[in-house]
Parts: C-alpha cells; structure tokens; sequence
C-alpha cells in the first residue's frame, strides 16, 4: 500500500548532503513542496524570505552553527504557526541534551512510510 500523500510546504534543514537529498526525494513523492537548506542561518534566510506559507520545518538535532532546537526557536519566531519536526540518528540523546522535549521527533534512519506517517501526525 503507497504512503499517504500530502500537500504544503516543508523547510528541511539537514547538514548531510546525501541524507537531504533522501529526504527532499522522499518529501517530494509525498506531494510536499520542499525548501531545503544545509545551514542554519540558510533556513532562517529561507523562512524569513520565502513569500508563501511554510507549514512544517523538519530539522536534524546536531548541525554545525547551532542545534535544531535553537534552530527551531529562532525559526518560530519568523513563523509561528509553522510546527516543527526534529530528525536524528539519535533524537533522545540529543534532545534530552539541549533540555527540551518536543512533541515530535523521528529517529534516523527512516523510511518513506514512516516519515508519512509522521508527517500525518504532525500536521494532521
């Protein structure tokens, strides 16, 4: 049975090239429109310019420049209404490291059925 599609935008900010390639590939055949960034301060420019609505930002935890719960702070406060998905080839840890506990998070690796399912819980 095929993934549920969906539809919206999605900023994906992850820091491996080859992990945000799969991950873009995958958003796109789940009918998401996809912005994607490698840095930080690129999807805060992104969220901060973009003209249309961003409706998820699925971030990974560790990156280089600033976490993705400080990443998702700061992207927020651009978009408020936007919810937040975190990534992580070891999301408890990492997460329980910056002190937060966010309503959503997948662990890496995933596949394209759970990141749909995900997806579906997360916006609805």
């Amino acid at each position: 049975m095929p993934p549920p599609q969906g539809s919206g935008t999605v900023l994906l900010l992850e820091d491996d090239p080859l992990v945000r390639r799969a991950t873009h590939r995958m958003l796109r055949s789940l009918g998401y429109q996809v912005l994607d960034a490698a840095l930080p301060s690129e999807a805060l420019a992104l969220a901060r310019d973009h003209a249309g609505v961003i409706d998820l930002l699925v971030t990974d935890v560790v990156m280089p420049q600033m976490n993705g719960v400080e990443a998702a702070h700061a992207f927020r406060a651009l978009r408020p209404s936007a919810a937040v998905l975190f990534v992580s080839g070891y999301a408890r840890d990492a997460l329980a490291a910056t002190g937060e506990a966010p309503a959503w998070h997948l662990a890496k690796p995933f596949d394209v059925g759970e990141l749909a399912a995900k997806l579906r819980e997360v916006l609805g």
